[in-house]
């Protein structure tokens, strides 16, 4: 019930406008308040913690790798792959589906 209660919390503040980060923020800092009511965490504490989770280094593979797919979309490579590995692989049955089975 509780999580229940925090994703509500969350998705009214970011229907409301509100940046991502300041939705995710203010969650967290209500969900410390309401488990521990002395409230003995201190917020710098939970602001690093907060920052630390959302560091860029693996988020940014999500935009590269579509970057990467337009990139050979556009300049025809991912064709002259399809074809090659269609070539090799085409006389087998299941064909280009070969490359990807995991044995």
């Amino acid at each position: 019930m509780f999580a229940l209660i925090l994703f509500a919390a969350f998705l009214v503040i970011v229907l409301a406008g509100i940046p991502l980060m300041f939705g995710l923020l203010s969650t967290t800092i209500g969900a410390v308040f309401f488990t521990d009511p002395r409230f003995s965490i201190k917020i710098p504490n939970i602001l690093l913690t907060f920052l630390s989770g959302i560091e860029p280094y693996m988020l940014i593979a999500v935009p590269l790798f579509i970057f990467a797919g337009e990139i050979l979309a556009k300049g025809g490579a991912g064709r002259r792959i399809v074809g090659f590995t269609q070539s090799l692989l085409g006389f087998l049955p299941g064909g280009l589906g070969m490359p990807s089975a995991r044995w």
